[in-house]
């Protein structure tokens, strides 16, 4: 059973380069079976982010400050759900049917690198591989040396390089012959004689363009398992331009597909025979140079991206992604925290918060009703912290019709914020059995201004209709209620 752990990250010899590493808890779960189940030698695992600044020891950040830096870290199941989801450093647990959980690390919308950690069950090899970083990005114009090691896993335990009595682990040479891959481009290795762990050493000049795939194998017990290392080439150190995705037949003859250089604006996307292409050398489309063709082969117009990505994940993490065709059953937005701001779903959409620009409305805008409960009191009325019966009410999260069944005691409210509330009704309808009192200055009248009383008192079976206003009171700026109380009408059709 061959499960393999994966990374890239960006390089230069720069002084000030920052470098950033994403580190799984664990290379691996092991999973033995306990009296016929199948149980994992641990119930969670999680992922750090690691920062280097140029020859400082790697820092671990904290998730709280991965956005600051444009950090972004998705997972992706490698069974079942296997598209990416937003991680915030978070445990997360081992589900044996998921096979294992992938992460991808990006900064600024590149992919720096990612981490593969499988779920390996005891005596069925238990092998993995750990390339890292997987793709080595160089800056253009910057002569730089990368080290990519090579690790070789069983369970947990790290496999010496060239240990005959343990398997006797062994990579190729990345090239037949010499140690030249390209004009630009030339490798050796090195391996660390007291961890007896193995890694190539890529340098580049500095000069040309490097895209390439580099092969090798890992040979291991008598198995030979086939890897590659892939190495980009970019003017600003970014990987930031956004796919531009079809349908291979959707695109004209004579279209010129662009693969994200300097001075182009997307990276293309093609479908073509049921495989995602990406496009890796500009051109114009022909009738003979599809994916796979003859041409296309000479010229490495295209890549099969299952190769070495993810093309949901591109897209789940690209700063700006611009698709011509997107159905979704249901889509959701969330804060930090996971607090949903927008909700489509079954035909209906709901938004929590948010700010409208020059909107135009269709239709009537209807209030929501709110019922308080001994249950959402809490979270409705925010109890200041020197009182034992003062209140302040989050119209923000209730709105503004409340349907009050329920108060611990006879309780005041000191509104606040009510210049942020000028123009809104408030209904609050009194079921219970004791009194609200709202503590603001207010008046019965729509024409007289703010009154000259500071309080009043809904009873219980009382509704009252307060419209705040701003006006003048003894010469200042003062906002006010304009009230009108009375019994609650039960028969009235809500």
């Amino acid at each position: 059973m061959k499960k393999r752990a994966s990374g890239s990250i960006f390089l230069s010899t720069d002084k000030d380069t920052v470098v950033y590493r994403l580190v799984a808890s664990r290379t691996s779960v092991n999973i033995r079976r306990v009296n016929g189940s199948l149980v994992p030698d641990v119930g969670t695992i999680s992922f750090a982010v690691t920062k280097q600044m140029g020859d400082e020891a790697p820092a671990t950040m904290a998730a709280k400050d991965w956005n600051m830096e444009g950090v972004t870290v998705g997972i992706t199941y490698l069974v079942g759900d296997t598209m990416p989801h937003l991680y915030a450093g978070e445990d997360i647990e081992v589900i044996l049917d998921n096979k294992g959980i992938s992460a991808t690390l990006m900064v600024n919308g590149s992919v720096v690198d990612t981490v593969t950690v499988g779920f390996v069950l005891d005596g069925e090899g238990g092998v993995s591989i750990a390339v890292s970083p997987e793709t080595v990005v160089f800056k253009k114009g910057t002569k730089s040396t990368a080290k990519v090691s090579v690790e070789l896993y069983v369970g947990n335990r790290m496999v010496g390089y060239g240990d005959a009595a343990d398997g006797d682990m062994t990579c190729s040479t990345l090239t037949a012959s010499g140690k030249a891959i390209s004009e630009h481009l030339s490798w050796n290795f090195k391996i660390d004689s007291s961890t007896k762990r193995f890694c190539y050493v890529l340098s580049y000049d500095g000069e040309g363009e490097e895209n390439r795939e580099i092969a090798f194998t890992v040979n291991y017990n008598g198995e030979t398992y086939e890897r590659r290392i892939y190495v980009k080439t970019l003017s600003d150190g970014l990987d930031s331009k956004p796919p531009r995705s079809d349908f291979w037949e959707s695109y004209p003859v004579g279209f010129p597909f662009e693969s994200g250089d300097e001075d182009e604006s997307f990276t293309d996307f093609v479908i073509y025979e049921g495989n995602w292409f990406e496009c890796r050398k500009s051109h114009v489309k022909t009738l003979t140079n599809y994916p796979g063709s003859a041409t296309d082969k000479n010229e490495g117009y295209w890549r099969n991206v299952v190769k070495y990505s993810s093309l949901a994940t591109k897209l789940f993490f690209a700063t700006y992604a611009l698709i011509k065709n997107l159905g979704v059953e249901v889509l959701d937005m969330k804060d930090a925290n996971g607090n949903i701001l927008c909700l489509i779903k079954d035909g209906v959409i709901k938004v929590n918060t948010g700010e409208f620009n020059n909107v135009v409305f269709s239709g009537v805008a209807m209030k929501r009703r709110t019922e308080v409960t001994a249950a959402n009191f809490s979270s409705i009325f925010k109890l200041d912290a020197d009182t034992d019966n003062q209140y302040d009410i989050d119209l923000k999260s209730c709105g503004t019709w409340l349907d009050i069944r329920y108060l611990p005691s006879n309780i005041i409210i000191y509104p606040r914020s009510m210049r942020a509330l000028c123009g809104n009704t408030i209904l609050l309808y009194n079921n219970t059995a004791y009194a609200l009192s709202i503590s603001a200055p207010a008046t019965t009248s729509y024409n007289g201004g703010p009154g000259a009383f500071t309080s009043f008192t809904i009873e219980r079976g009382q509704f009252a209709s307060l419209d705040c206003k701003v006006g003048v009171k003894d010469g200042k700026e003062t906002a006010y209620f304009v009230v009108q109380k009375g019994t609650i009408n039960t028969t009235l059709d809500n």
